[in-house]
Formats: structure tokens, C-alpha cells, sequence
């Protein structure tokens, strides 16, 4: 598969280093998130990759991998979780991940609410870069487990209107259509969808942050009526 760059080449350069620092404990790595969704946006978009492995990683090996994963493009560029097969069978949640890079945070050992909703996401649309595909390897996540983490975006987003509003807009429509379709949806294809199936006092918002995620404007969100928006989204979600 080809994919935009820088995404491409931070992928293939990650491939390299984990089939070398991995070896056979390499299982199977997944893209998922905006490149697999097809709508991959390089002035923001992480490249969004979960790795399974056979076994934890020794403490040695994971030190390589965190110093391979900084020399790797820009830290804004890649966020990636390591789990063990133990880690997913059987399924618990949270579910506990072996290690986590991104652009904020370089953590071991650490219970991850949001992996409910990540591995849901790469069984419906993710790629297989390594292993067997991506349903055949990650489990089935329980439908509370993955509402659990849903909804508790829409609770972290409603604290981050200032700096992520389109993010707060685009999940919170990706929410309610799954709500409604049981869907997974890209966040372009949720402000799609938002457009036309919201309230007509949000579609204009939606129909901008999609613009905004697409890179067609540069037009900003008005934070109120976001915050509207998501209190409204709450709402409607019974979210406390």
C-alpha cells in the first residue's frame, strides 16, 4: 500500500527498526486512525500504529525502542502503543499496554482507557503492516468497554475547547453517529455526517470543521459555540 508522505517514510524507516530491535517477538503492527481512514492530513495528523508482540519487551529492548521511536521523524508525527499478546487475551479494560510514544508522552506499564476504542477502530479499518490482519489479532472489545472510552473523549474534549476544537466537533459526531448507525467513522466522515444529520442550528459548525480537518480554510472555530455544541452532544449522551 502507498501511503502520503511523511507518513510513508516514518512507516517504512518504524518497520525497519522494530523487525530489528523485535526480532521474532514481532507479531503484528497496524496502522489505523486518519491514514487508514483514507483522510491523513500532514500539517496535523499523527501516523497512528498499534504493535503486538509475542511476549513483553525486556526492559533493554524497550530502552532501544524508546531511542529508536525519537530518531524517528517528528515526535508530533507518531504515536504508538506496544502490546503483548497477554495484554489482549484475555480482554480486560482498561487494557494495559507495555509502552506508549507520542508526542506527549513516553510511558511503561500503563492502564490505557482509550485502547478500547483505538482497537476497535483497527479491527473495522486498520492495515497490517506485519502479521496477520488486524481482526484475525486484536480482540472483539465488549460494546460497554468501547462506549466507556468513547464517551470519555467527549469528556476530555469538553476541557480542551480552547486548543482542540475541531477535534471536540469532529468526535463528537463521530460519537453520536455511532450512537445512532453503529458505525465506525473517520473524523472527515463524521463531519459529513454531522452536517447533514445534526440539529440545523450545529450543521454550519460541522460542515466548518470538517473544512478546518481538510485544510480548505483556515477560518477558526468560535470556541463558544463549540462549547455549545459539546454540552449539547453531552447531553444528549447522558454524560455527567
Amino acid at each position: 500500500m502507498t501511503w502520503p508522505e511523511p507518513a510513508g517514510s516514518i512507516l517504512v524507516e518504524l518497520e525497519t527498526r522494530l523487525r530489528d530491535l523485535l526480532g521474532a517477538n514481532l507479531y503484528g503492527m497496524y496502522v489505523y486512525g486518519s491514514l487508514a481512514f483514507g483522510c491523513y492530513n500532514p500539517a496535523w495528523s499523527d501516523v497512528d500504529v498499534l504493535v503486538v508482540t509475542r511476549r513483553r519487551m525486556a526492559e533493554g529492548t524497550c530502552a532501544a525502542v524508546v531511542d529508536a521511536l525519537r530518531r524517528i521523524g517528528s515526535p508530533t508525527r507518531l504515536e504508538i502503543t506496544f502490546l503483548s499478546r497477554a495484554n489482549l487475551v484475555p480482554w480486560r479494560h482498561p487494557c494495559l499496554c507495555d509502552l506508549h510514544f507520542s508526542r506527549v508522552a513516553e510511558v511503561r506499564d500503563r492502564l490505557n482507557y482509550d485502547l478500547a476504542a483505538e482497537i476497535t477502530n483497527a479491527r473495522a479499518r486498520g492495515v497490517a503492516l506485519v502479521g496477520p490482519p488486524p481482526e484475525d489479532v486484536l480482540p472483539a472489545v465488549p460494546e460497554a468497554d468501547f462506549e466507556q472510552s468513547i464517551l470519555g473523549d467527549i469528556r476530555w474534549a469538553r476541557q480542551h475547547v480552547d486548543d482542540r476544537p475541531g477535534y471536540g466537533v469532529l468526535n463528537g459526531c463521530r460519537v453520536l453517529a455511532y450512537r445512532e448507525e453503529r458505525t465506525i467513522m473517520s473524523k472527515a466522515e463524521a463531519g459529513s455526517w454531522g452536517a447533514r444529520s445534526l440539529p440545523a442550528q450545529f450543521q454550519p459548525l460541522a460542515r466548518h470543521a470538517a473544512a478546518v480537518y481538510a485544510g480548505a480554510t483556515e477560518q477558526e472555530l468560535d470556541r463558544e459555540h463549540v462549547g455549545v455544541f459539546l454540552d449539547w452532544v453531552a447531553a444528549e449522551l447522558e454524560i455527567d
